[in-house]
């Protein structure tokens, strides 16, 4: 129960360091998955982090009660996840102290919905969302509209101050592509909800499609982000 951090890391070793703070490396024969309810009893955990390791909804729910939760790297599968397996209504005690949130392979839908279900007002300043599956399994684009709603779930953490968007497709020939092909590009409107994020000192948009960015976008990015680095 006194645990403050846990790492969780697909690859072979093992090491602890110190008492509070055990690491546990391992090579899985697949996807390896949390699945137990009881990591909500490590009442004094401020730091989870499982790479390449899927977080079921049952230990995803048992994270988010933890009081005193802060950073949180996260892999879930998105086909365990039914509509009723993430909280809904802004539960106040849902992540409520989360201040560093790394989402790494879920789809923008995965992530629209867990960032809607966030502790409102939120204490997050944080995000990565990496490498999204929807670009890294297919050829397929992702939607201008799914950026855009993402966007509007990130929009209403307003002490996010820093903000990493990375959505790369392996192939160059998608990107070149996209520059020729004038439609194929996300526009002003797409980011536009981030500009009620008046905290926000860091933007990062690794794309697969180009972003167009008009005089007047860049007006109301000087008004609405004036601590923008």
């Amino acid at each position: 129960p006194g645990l403050e951090r846990l790492h969780i890391r697909a690859q072979p070793c093992f090491d602890q360091d110190q008492f509070r703070d055990i690491r546990i490396y391992h090579r899985p024969p697949g996807l390896q998955f949390i699945t137990t309810p009881q990591v909500g009893q490590l009442l004094r955990l401020t730091r989870f982090s499982g790479h390449g390791v899927v977080v079921s909804p049952q230990s995803l729910v048992a994270l988010g009660s933890l009081p005193q939760l802060k950073n949180l790297f996260l892999c879930v599968d998105p086909a365990q996840y039914d509509w009723d397996s993430l909280p809904h209504r802004h539960h106040t005690a849902f992540f409520h102290a989360l201040a560093d949130l790394t989402l790494f392979g879920p789809p923008f839908e995965w992530c629209t919905a867990f960032l809607g279900s966030l502790s409102s007002p939120s204490s997050l300043q944080k995000l990565q969302v990496l490498d999204p599956i929807t670009a890294l399994a297919t050829d397929e684009v992702v939607p201008g509209l799914l950026l855009q709603a993402l966007c509007a779930s990130i929009a209403r953490h307003q002490s996010v101050k820093v903000l990493i968007l990375h959505l790369m497709l392996n192939c160059r020939k998608f990107v070149m592509s996209a520059w020729l092909e004038r439609s194929e590009v996300y526009g002003p409107h797409h980011l536009a909800p981030l500009l009620s994020l008046p905290a926000l000192q860091h933007l990062e948009a690794r794309l697969h499609r180009p972003l167009i960015l008009d005089d007047a976008m860049l007006d109301a990015i000087a008004q609405g982000w004036p601590a923008i680095e």
